[in-house]
């Protein structure tokens, strides 16, 4: 099933977006100075941002826009119509290493620019770090003290770095986690700690003296363990970063780490608590209630099931060949439908393969979870 394709809402050459967006900086100086903007903002130019409109009534819009600039509370973006203040919304940003963060915000501005093109001014539902998606951006403005708030997630996990300091940093950063933590400053003792311990997460720095973290990624995926791994670092190259996620990593977090993106990033690869019902909430698709859109969605839904039941038995009978194209279809097509969390989910599962043959079955479960909670529906209040 072939993806839904949201069309360029911008309709300028490159040439002329470029032009325009230099325009716009050169008659920026004075609004910098507006009082309200809390975040500095860093250039994000030309970028393709998909940007999901949810209107009144529920249905929702995908827009292919322009990005002008990024930074922790929000982002400013052109494209090709007028959109009300106080609209919600959600933008895919592609970061440095290649995956998509998608995030949740409001339009709190939208201002005519020339033709059909405006510049709408996004504010994020949550703070996020602009270093992640371009390297103009500087050090975090996010806070550096760990979250007070006690996030229901456990499991085991493992980090590797060679500076003390990093390891106690972090340690602290999980104090308010179920989570048991376990960290070595040896990479001699990484990998059979690794095998010998049934660890949930793997986490791990680039920079470890004589052997880069990239070659410890490879010794683990070639061992047959397919645990996540997490990779922190100061490190700011696209190309090594993308390199990272091709090896094994299934994310990434720049240092400083920011205590609320550890916590975002191990949630999503850890055990949650399972004591109520938001453990199993349903898991509704960005695209909704439109009867057109519905429809559309209902199929995915079943297509999603059936290539699930097909991974199933691919992964039972160890054919790589197989169970690599049925995540490679999910990949392709789950942002098209709104399911971004199937994607990124079906990508870590591929990842996890790539050092060997698909022998274990536990590497599915979160996949098959999301599978199940998938609707187009939101439930009523």
């Amino acid at each position: 099933m072939t993806a839904p394709n949201p069309q360029h809402s911008v309709r300028l050459s490159s040439t002329d977006k470029q032009a325009l967006l230099c325009a716009l900086e050169k008659q920026a100086d004075d609004r910098r100075r507006d009082s309200r903007r809390t975040h500095q903002r860093s250039p994000f130019h030309g970028r393709d941002v998909l940007l999901t409109v949810h209107n009144t009534g529920g249905t929702a819009r995908q827009f292919v826009t322009c990005a002008r600039n990024i930074s922790a509370g929000g982002a400013c973006l052109l494209h090709g119509g007028f959109v009300h203040e106080g609209t919600g919304c959600d933008v895919a940003l592609g970061t440095l290493w290649g995956d998509a963060e998608h995030i949740s915000g409001v339009i709190v501005r939208c201002r005519h620019v020339e033709g059909q093109v405006h510049e709408l001014g996004i504010s994020f539902e949550k703070e996020i770090d602009p270093r992640c998606f371009t390297v103009n951006a500087t050090s975090s403005a996010q806070s550096s003290r760990a979250p007070k708030t006690t996030h229901p997630i456990n499991g085991r996990v493992l980090y590797l770095d060679k500076d003390p300091a990093q390891l106690q940093l972090l340690s602290m950063h999980l104090r308010n986690t179920d989570i048991k933590l376990t960290t070595l400053e040896s990479v001699a003792k990484a990998l059979p700690e690794v095998e010998k311990s049934a660890y949930d997460l793997f986490m791990c720095e680039l920079d470890l003296g004589d052997i880069r973290g990239e070659a410890v990624i490879q010794a683990v995926r070639s061992a047959g363990l397919t645990l996540p791994i997490v990779v922190i670092t100061d490190e700011v190259s696209p190309e090594r970063l993308r390199s990272v996620r091709l090896t094994g990593a299934i994310a990434v977090l720049l240092k400083p780490v920011n205590p609320e993106q550890l916590i975002k990033t191990l949630s999503r690869h850890l055990p949650q608590q399972s004591a109520g019902p938001e453990a199993e909430a349903p898991i509704v698709s960005l695209i909704t209630d439109d009867d057109s859109a519905n429809g559309l969605i209902e199929s995915y839904i079943a297509e999603v099931h059936r290539i699930v039941e097909k991974l199933k038995r691919a992964v039972e009978t160890e054919s790589e060949s197989d169970a690599k194209r049925l995540l490679q279809q999910l990949i392709n097509t789950a942002d098209g439908y709104g399911f971004p969390a199937l994607g990124e989910t079906a990508k870590s599962c591929a990842q996890a393969m790539n050092s060997g043959p698909p022998n274990n079955a536990r590497m599915l479960e979160p996949l098959l979870s999301i599978a199940s909670r998938m609707t187009q529906q939101r439930s009523a209040p």
